[in-house]
């Protein structure tokens, strides 16, 4: 399996079977007040194929005093990587 994460700036993971991968991400969130629900995909885009997915991963809330237009900019970076077998 090839995993691309090259559009957050990552190198390509060929896993044969039995290897994992690991990966660390931040993402930077300018979110709109409300409730927010994260999901995980592992796809491979040029094949259209769903390998796997957990969705929602996590719930989380945001509260602000600030008046916000519009929902969210995000900013993800691959912070880490690692492979094993």
């Amino acid at each position: 399996m090839l995993l691309r994460i090259q559009r957050l700036g990552a190198e390509t993971v060929n896993l044969a079977p039995g290897e994992k991968f690991t990966a660390r991400l931040a993402l930077r969130l300018h979110l709109a007040p409300g409730t927010y629900h994260f999901g995980v995909y592992v796809y491979r885009y040029d094949i259209q194929k769903n390998y796997d997915t957990l969705n929602p991963a996590k719930t989380f809330y945001v509260r602000s005093l600030i008046d916000v237009r519009g929902v969210a900019h995000l900013e993800p970076e691959v912070l880490s990587q690692d492979k094993s077998g």
